[in-house]
């Protein structure tokens, strides 16, 4: 929900600006590319793979997002199979 709001204000934002030329393309990939450094770095990362697998995360769930009409069945479920397989890795280590 919090990147949904954080999405279109920022692009709305960016959008009333009304800059020549600029595409709402550019404008979402700004926007998402922004949002998920915050979201990666406001979290606890120990390590470069913790930061890029949430960074590309959030990019992916996004991108879903925003490709599918602002549609949030596709970022649920894709988060949701995610979510299934880090429990189902962390089953077989142990």
């Amino acid at each position: 929900l919090t990147r949904g709001i954080f999405l279109g204000i920022v692009s709305y934002g960016i959008l009333v600006l009304d800059i020549q030329g600029i595409s709402k393309w550019i404008v979402y990939f700004l926007t998402i590319s922004l949002m998920a450094y915050a979201f990666a770095v406001s979290h606890d990362n120990p390590s470069l793979f913790s930061f890029l697998y949430r960074f590309l995360s959030s990019v992916l769930f996004s991108g879903l997002y925003i490709g599918f009409k602002r549609n949030l069945l596709s970022p649920i479920v894709a988060h949701s199979a995610s979510n299934l397989l880090i429990i189902l890795s962390e089953l077989y280590r142990s």
